[in-house]
């Protein structure tokens, strides 16, 4: 279908606003959000990913979020930014897949509201800023450069559509699996006049490229074996305290299905919509609903794949589930009278629309909601009131608890710390590199220490160090006038 003018503009405004007023895109920043944005605010300061600054994450939510923080300005909004520029670029892109696939007018429209509310009205979003967000933005523009591909073969829209796969890798590399199975439809099954053979080295080529121009940036900043040991890291982290990988996969799939039943009554047919779309579908479209069979399989097998679970690392399955109840509802469309399409559509829109306003309703008093975590956010004010009036030029500061790394935005102070932000599972992984890493951030201390540290009253986890904690009680005083509850701030002697 030919993309009209005015309703494109149009459904992502209105996509764009009910996200805003309705879901919890409300300022809230979430633990590993904050974290990342603070570890992007090192980036922006002349840090370098992996030798100098170290997280567990691939470079691009690191990078971007050090990109909105050069163009907007240091502080959290300049991400809520990025996250609505980022919203905007999925409901666009959501809306061009539907109309290379969908002949009638609304569906695309319908199907950009869908994807707000599913995403957007779930406790699985949580604060947003995560790795899968911006991953799912890249997967999306591949899915539309491979019917671009499909419906006009090019060899350049083949080889951009690979390379948009390979760039959700850079922000979690577990979406590789989600990738696969268009990789391998664009290489035997799309139809093109492109042999199989020149298929394969332009999805290759198109694959590695990426990777190429990130190897020479790493190792023009001598960070390459850093990235190594990141990837080493991340490996260790997927076996590490894991329970089976079975009993993991069905728990993935358990709460996958309970987050959607519970939060859209519509879903209560989940498990037919794949069926449906490959058995009552033809051509290009039956090919697309298997191929979306099969980047949902994979994608819960790669949300299985670490040792912990957490709710946003379902968000990579958001896209499959979204494009296929699309492919349904047109398989549906074709078979009745248009005008009971529409009326249909109405229906289903308001029902969608309804379960999402009462979710968020419901939500108030979920643990994972923005009013009720924990980030102490007037006690962080008041810590950054008394460092902004204190500091100087050669000020550095350490946060300890992830919650509250905020701070270095805030404060507008970087730390000289391996690692900035502090969490348990850097160092009691056992891969091989731990201790060597472990080493150093106890290292950094010495050798450049801090001269504001903040630390949790609920968890101080430096103490947990024997020598690093001798050596933080004989160096820091704790600032005692402060009426923060649960911070405690400490200055060097």
């Amino acid at each position: 279908m030919q993309v009209s003018k005015w309703l494109l503009p149009v459904t992502v405004l209105a996509c764009y606003t009910l996200a805003f007023f309705t879901s919890v895109w409300n300022g809230f920043i979430d633990y590993d959000s904050s974290a990342f944005s603070s570890i992007g605010f090192h980036v922006l300061n002349g840090k370098m990913l992996y030798t100098e600054v170290w997280d567990a994450k691939p470079p691009g939510v690191y990078m971007l979020n050090a990109l909105a923080l050069a163009v907007f300005g240091v502080s959290q909004s300049s991400i809520w930014i990025l996250q609505y520029l980022n919203g905007i670029a999925q409901i666009a892109m959501i809306y061009l897949i539907a109309s290379r696939l969908s002949e009638h007018r609304y569906l695309p429209s319908i199907s950009s509201l869908l994807f707000v509310l599913v995403l957007y009205t779930s406790p699985i979003y949580q604060g947003g800023n995560f790795t899968e967000e911006y991953a799912n933005t890249f997967l999306l523009a591949g899915i539309l450069f491979s019917l671009r591909f499909a419906k006009s073969p090019k060899a350049v829209e083949l080889f951009v559509a690979s390379a948009l796969f390979a760039c959700a890798t850079f922000f979690k590399e577990p979406y590789l699996f989600s990738a696969i199975p268009w990789l391998i439809w664009l290489i035997i099954r799309c139809a093109s006049d492109i042999k199989p053979v020149k298929r394969v080295f332009l999805v290759t080529l198109g694959g590695l490229l990426p990777y190429i121009v990130l190897a020479l940036f790493l190792i023009w900043n001598d960070a390459l074996l850093g990235y190594w040991k990141h990837l080493v890291y991340n490996h260790a982290y997927s076996k590490y305290e894991a329970i089976p990988f079975l009993e993991r996969l069905s728990k993935s799939y358990d709460f996958f299905w309970e987050v959607l039943k519970g939060r859209m009554i519509w879903v209560g047919y989940l498990t037919t919509l794949f069926v449906v779309s490959i058995l009552f579908n033809k051509g290009l479209h039956r090919q697309i609903g298997i191929v979306l069979l099969f980047e949902f399989i994979l994608g819960i097998y790669s949300v299985s794949m670490s040792g912990y679970q957490f709710q946003h690392y379902l968000l990579q399955l958001f896209p499959s589930v979204v494009l296929c109840t699309m492919l349904v509802l047109d398989q549906f469309g074709k078979r009745i009278p248009q005008r009971f399409f529409s009326s249909t559509l109405a229906t289903f829109f308001i029902l969608i629309f309804y379960t999402g306003y009462i979710n968020i309703k419901n939500s108030s008093g979920n643990v994972d909601s923005p009013s009720s975590i924990t980030f102490d956010r007037e006690d962080t004010e008041i810590i950054a009131s008394y460092i902004n009036d204190r500091k100087t030029a050669d000020s550095r500061l350490f946060v300890e608890d992830i919650a509250n790394t905020d701070l270095y935005l805030k404060t507008g102070l970087i730390s000289d710390q391996y690692i900035p932000v502090n969490f348990f599972s850097f160092f009691v992984v056992p891969d091989q590199y731990g201790y060597e890493r472990g080493e150093k951030y106890v290292n950094s201390f010495y050798d450049h220490p801090p001269q504001f540290i903040v630390q949790s009253k609920r968890k101080g986890m430096l103490t947990q160090h024997q020598q690093l904690n001798i050596w933080f009680k004989e160096n820091y005083l704790e600032v005692s006038r402060l009426e923060s509850e649960s911070l405690s701030l400490y200055r060097r002697k």
